[in-house]
């Protein structure tokens, strides 16, 4: 009788354990190639002190659902590089900068790449007035470019992801 208990007992606590198992596997949705995704930078950037490569913060401006389910938290953090600088300079030439945007977090942590990301501001030839005022337009500086922080980007998706999930939608 005691080894029936025994058994009994075995078999509840191996329920449990495999139901706490099957409670704990998360969902997984796909997030599809081309999903648009507004993000922006979190602080602006100038040509006057960016070099190509640096590193710009940036962060997701809505959230990004599938089948009801929060993919990409609005504020979900993400990473930008300064692709290219002019910097400013005599006869009135403007600076010019790129900013492309690489990736953004999921929900689960991984990252979601982006492509078609980029912004650009400024950049070109000498200014015509600078021009017109012949010899002494050498001495007419050009403005910097800037880039300012939380300006909407768009970005979209550049393959399926799948993201782990929790089961209620937020």
């Amino acid at each position: 009788m005691k080894r029936n208990h025994v058994n009994g007992l075995i078999a509840v606590v191996m329920l449990f354990a495999s139901a706490a198992l099957v409670a704990e596997q998360p969902k997984t949705v796909t997030l599809k190639k081309g999903t648009v995704i507004r993000v922006a930078l979190a602080a602006p950037v100038t040509s006057e002190n960016a070099k190509v490569n640096d590193i710009v913060p940036v962060k997701a401006l809505d959230d990004v659902t599938v089948d009801g389910v929060v993919v990409i938290a609005k504020d979900a953090t993400g990473t930008a590089h300064v692709s290219s600088v002019e910097k400013k300079g005599k006869w009135g030439k403007a600076g010019g900068i790129e900013v492309t945007v690489d990736f953004v977090k999921a929900v689960d942590g991984n990252n979601v790449g982006l492509t078609h990301a980029v912004v650009t501001q400024g950049g070109g030839g000498m200014s015509t007035g600078a021009m017109m005022m012949g010899l002494s337009g050498a001495f007419k500086k050009g403005k910097q470019a800037a880039i300012p922080a939380n300006d909407a980007i768009n970005g979209y998706v550049d393959a399926d992801c799948a993201i782990a999930v929790s089961d209620a939608p937020r």
